[in-house]
């Protein structure tokens, strides 16, 4: 439900720490991890078309959580599933934080969000955070 409130083409940034597959073999599989919608049901999956069908226009969505799958069937792909879907929705900038590296990319993610509040700035914010000593994230910044 709470993707289908107008709060959320509303906002200007969106923090997910829900888990996120992308499938670099078939983009069409990758997909957002949601609860059970009921006890027994299993967890309910966002698909990249599911995606495709919104109109959000963050200046930056956050995925807190996610893991790659397979392998690219070429060496030119350049359809990363739920993140390019997010991007032609609307998105203006999208941070993936890789789920493997969670308590290096918590530590991360304080230091860009305190020097996105002091900036404003999300380039400003993720160079300083990078910069900042002892930090060793794993999240990448995707753009238009």
């Amino acid at each position: 439900d709470e993707f289908q409130d107008p709060r959320l083409s509303e906002a200007n940034l969106v923090h997910l720490n829900l888990p996120v597959q992308l499938d670099l073999a078939d983009p069409e599989q990758s997909s957002l991890e949601l609860s059970e919608p009921g006890r027994g049901q299993g967890r309910a999956r966002l698909f990249s078309a599911d995606i495709r069908q919104w109109s959000v226009s963050p200046a930056l969505w956050v995925l807190g959580r996610s893991s790659f799958w397979n392998q690219p069937v070429g060496p030119y792909q350049s359809r990363i599933g739920v993140i390019t879907d997010l991007v032609r929705s609307g998105v203006g900038m999208v941070m993936n934080c890789r789920q493997n590296q969670q308590e290096a990319n918590a530590g991360f993610l304080t230091v860009f969000y305190r020097r996105l509040v002091d900036s404003g700035r999300i380039a400003t914010a993720m160079r300083e955070a990078v910069r900042q000593g002892g930090i060793d994230p794993d999240c990448a910044l995707f753009a238009p």
